[in-house]
C-alpha cells in the first residue's frame, strides 16, 4: 500500500512539475512597409520571444537582402511594454547596445529599442558587414507585457534593401499586432510530461489489480 502511494504522489509530482515548465514562444513576422518608395516584397523577417523563467528571451532574424540601418527616426528594433523591464545580454555589442525610447517615423514611438552603434552608419554600405540575426534578453517581464503601441505596432526595424551590393532604399518595417502567435512546449518539459503521465497511469494499473 506504501509502494503504491508513493508511485502516485511521485507521478502527480512529475506532473505538475512538466506542466508548469512549459513554456510559450511565440512568433511574429515584419510585413508592414514604411520605406519611403518601398522596401521590396515581404515579409522582412521574424521575431520570436521565448518565455524563460521571469525573462524574455527575444531573437529577430532579417529575410535575405535585408539589413540593419541607422537612417533617421529608426532603430534595429523598437518594442513596447506595459511595464518596466531591463534590456541585457545583446549580442553581437559591437553594432547593437540597449537604446531607450524610440520613434519609428512610419509606426510611431515605442517605449524600448536596441539601438544601432557607430558602427551601424547611416544606412551606409557599412550595414552590409553587420549580422541580420540580433538578439537579446528582457528581465523582469512576460511575453504579454509586448504590447502594441498607439498606431496597433507591435514591433518595428529600420532597415536596408540591398542590391548588387549596395543598400538602395531604407526606413522602417514592422510587425502588426494581429499576427498571429505560435505556442511551443520546450522539449525538456515534454519528456517530464510524458515521464509524469507514464507514471500516473501505472498508478492508477497498479491500484486496479490490488
Amino acid at each position: 500500500m506504501m509502494f503504491k502511494k508513493l508511485v502516485y504522489l511521485s507521478g502527480l509530482c512529475l506532473f505538475f512539475v512538466a506542466a508548469a515548465g512549459v513554456s510559450r514562444a511565440d512568433s511574429f513576422t515584419l510585413t508592414e512597409d514604411g520605406c519611403s518608395g518601398g522596401c521590396g516584397t515581404g515579409p522582412y523577417g521574424t521575431i520570436t520571444l521565448t518565455q524563460n523563467g521571469s525573462n524574455v528571451d527575444v531573437t529577430e532574424t532579417l529575410a535575405s537582402g535585408y539589413y540593419y540601418v541607422g537612417t533617421g527616426a529608426g532603430n534595429p528594433l523598437a518594442f513596447n511594454l506595459d511595464t518596466t523591464g531591463t534590456v541585457t545580454n545583446v549580442q553581437s555589442s559591437t553594432y547593437f547596445v540597449a537604446g531607450g525610447s524610440a520613434t519609428a517615423s512610419t509606426f510611431g514611438s515605442f517605449t524600448n529599442s536596441i539601438a544601432c552603434t557607430i558602427n551601424c552608419g547611416k544606412g551606409s554600405s557599412n550595414s552590409l558587414n553587420i549580422p541580420q540575426t540580433l538578439s537579446f534578453v528582457v528581465d523582469g517581464v512576460d511575453i504579454s507585457n509586448f504590447v502594441t503601441n498607439s498606431n496597433g505596432i507591435l514591433f518595428a526595424t529600420d532597415i536596408g534593401e540591398e542590391m548588387n551590393g549596395s543598400i538602395i532604399a531604407t526606413g522602417n518595417v514592422g510587425a502588426p499586432g494581429n499576427t498571429p502567435l505560435a505556442m511551443a512546449p520546450e522539449p525538456t518539459s515534454l519528456l517530464l510530461l510524458g515521464t509524469g503521465l507514464l507514471a500516473l497511469a501505472g498508478a492508477v494499473k497498479t491500484k486496479m489489480w490490488i
